[in-house]
């Protein structure tokens, strides 16, 4: 089974103390977690092409031993039905960095799907819709009491819209799209495994900025005078039968882990639930190898269930 990978109804979410607090039905947002046991399993219908999509996330806190109580800074969406229609459905990740990462990341969790949502070109013209949608949640971002000077979010983003997924990239996070072996290529979208694809834009002679390392991130408004931007990558697949799952998680997963690994992981396992707790165990395992800490670590991964290409 091969890899397409890019830098490319419901209930709650697990707050930093633990509580269970109720959400609207369709949604389901994470931020500040150390681990979500029992993970669900659920199910939608996308009933213009007769296929259903089954998901499950699991997010955990990262290992900092000389800041033990420092928070998870990745935080996640998953919202279906979309304006209502049941063949639009969304999974995004949200990796915060810097002292107020954990603010940036769940303020762009919230806002960008809002945004999104009461965009009436969405369904029409989504890629646009999607870059426009980052660009206002930076903007708000700016404009809100976060400070985003040295802070901010990557966020990698995955929208089905009938038998279209839509995935959208800032940052060094990333989204991968297994393939049924025999079918023809592997597509990469601008990931650091297939680097290239970015203009050079973040040269400063003589001088020193600091802040994030990539050249896209939602906030990191020092870093946007040399250049950072918050225009996604957004690229287009059509669904296929050959198409059994998507997968989308932070840099805490593909620091050590290549695509293909991840997805061999979720093919081994029927359930992915169980995938989702192998491959999370397995990033921690190779982070505590490379290094004395572990980053945050999230995954969604969503099954492509009864599609035909009729």
């Amino acid at each position: 089974m091969g890899a397409m990978h890019g830098k490319c109804c419901c209930k709650c979410s697990t707050s930093s103390d633990g509580d269970d607090k109720e959400e609207p039905r369709g949604v389901y947002t994470g931020q500040n977690t150390h681990i979500l046991a029992n993970l669900s399993l659920d199910f939608v219908d996308v009933p213009s092409h007769r296929f259903r999509l089954g998901y499950t996330v699991l997010t955990q806190r990262g290992y900092y031993p000389e800041s033990p109580d420092k928070e998870n800074q990745d935080s996640y969406c998953i919202r279906t039905n979309i304006q209502g229609n049941p063949n639009v459905h969304f999974f995004g990740v949200f990796d915060g960095h810097g002292l107020f990462g954990t603010q940036c990341s769940n303020f762009v969790k919230d806002r960008l799907i809002e945004i999104l949502s009461t965009d009436a070109a969405l369904v029409d013209d989504p890629v646009n819709a999607y870059s426009a949608a980052f660009l206002a949640t930076n903007d708000e971002l700016h404009n809100s009491e976060i400070d985003d000077s040295m802070s901010g979010t990557t966020a990698i983003t995955a929208l089905v819209i009938g038998d279209k997924l839509y995935v959208a990239n800032v940052g060094d996070s990333r989204a991968v799209l297994a393939v049924n072996e025999g079918d023809p290529g592997i597509q990469s979208w601008g990931d650091e495994e297939t680097d290239g694809n970015d203009p050079p834009r973040l040269w400063v002679q003589d001088g020193m900025y600091p802040g994030t390392a990539f050249t896209r991130s939602v906030g990191d408004s020092m870093a946007e005078r040399i250049g950072v931007i918050a225009d996604p990558e957004v690229s287009t697949v059509q669904l296929t039968s050959s198409h059994p799952f998507f997968v989308v998680a932070s840099d805490g997963v593909f620091e050590f882990l290549s695509s293909q690994t991840v997805v061999d992981m979720v093919n081994k396992y029927a359930d992915p639930r169980d995938a989702c707790s192998a491959i999370a165990a397995q990033s921690y395992k190779l982070w505590l190898e490379h290094e004395n800490r572990t980053d945050d670590i999230t995954i969604i991964i969503v099954q492509i269930k009864d599609l035909t290409n009729v």
